[in-house]
């Protein structure tokens, strides 16, 4: 495993492209068109942009690292698959695993 530059478009595929993880009963846009970072909205309706931390694992998967005011987010994004599975911290230290699913939204 090899920490990349995340703004190398052939390292890691969905620079400069929106896509959506649809976790069942949450569904989170990300806006991966800004170089080492990730756009979302925020439970609260706010527009956050933080600086995002890719690890390409092999081919086709990678490990994204954020954070921001609430929680600390580990997701493992398998694009052959279209699957995502991330891990939560959140500032209260409760722990959340969610698994779902990735769909293109913006190419």
């Amino acid at each position: 495993m090899t920490e990349i530059d995340a703004t190398a478009q052939a390292e890691f595929p969905l620079l400069g492209q929106i896509w959506q993880a649809d976790y069942g009963d949450l569904v989170i846009e990300h806006d991966y068109r800004e170089p080492g970072k990730i756009s979302f909205v925020s439970k609260h309706g706010t527009r956050l942009t933080v600086d995002l931390t890719v690890t390409r694992v092999r081919d086709d998967v990678f490990v994204l690292a954020f954070q921001d005011a609430d929680a600390s987010v580990v997701a493992v994004e398998d694009l052959s698959t279209h699957r995502v599975s991330s891990t939560m911290i959140l500032r209260d230290h409760t722990l959340l695993h969610m698994s779902g699913v990735l769909s293109q939204v913006e190419p």
